[in-house]
């Protein structure tokens, strides 16, 4: 079965062969998906809970941790340009209301690509590990990105976590590597 990551590399494999700046929203010790295959990137970390900070703040293959929240992008100095924006199972934290806003200021702050992804529909969850910021928030179909004019794939069953996700991206300038 594929996975999240599979889908990536299928779509826009070129992520992972060029070397770039990425603004990477939200990891924590139980789940940083793409740290691996995005070794070699200038990774900025954007974290909204303390803990995951801290436990962060050693790590040599990051290049910038900030700790806040994506939805107040704009209060944050994040060190630019910044040339792809990766939010991984991130949209499902923020209310349905809030969705679009922040993925608009995620735009606006990229030079390149904004890459998504999030649980594939209804997959309900509380807080995790004492972080309250896991909790889900919001409901998420492709219809949802679409709208916002992003390619879409997915891949497991709608409404059948775990392996169920949707991947999205858009370009939304010229690639990086050009």
């Amino acid at each position: 079965m594929n996975t999240g990551k599979d889908l990536l590399t299928e779509h826009i494999g070129e992520l992972f062969q060029h070397s770039t700046t990425i603004l990477y929203v939200g990891a924590s010790p139980l789940r940083f998906d793409l740290k691996e295959p995005l070794t070699g990137h200038k990774i900025v970390l954007l974290e909204r809970f303390y803990k995951n900070c801290q436990y962060f703040r050693h790590d040599k293959s990051l290049e910038w941790i900030v700790y806040g929240d994506v939805k107040d992008i704009w209060d944050y100095q994040i060190p630019i340009p910044i040339d792809v924006c990766i939010w991984w199972h991130g949209p499902e934290h923020v209310r349905s209301g809030e969705f679009a806003d922040t993925i608009m200021n995620l735009e606006i702050i990229t030079k390149s690509l904004v890459v998504l992804a999030s649980p594939w529909g209804n997959c309900p969850q509380g807080d995790m590990y004492g972080n309250p910021f896991e909790r889900h928030l919001s409901t998420l179909y492709p219809r949802d990105y679409e709208r916002l004019d992003y390619q879409v794939a997915t891949c497991g069953e709608e409404d059948k976590p775990p392996r169920s996700d949707i991947v999205a991206w858009k370009w939304v300038g010229g690639h990086w590597w050009k």
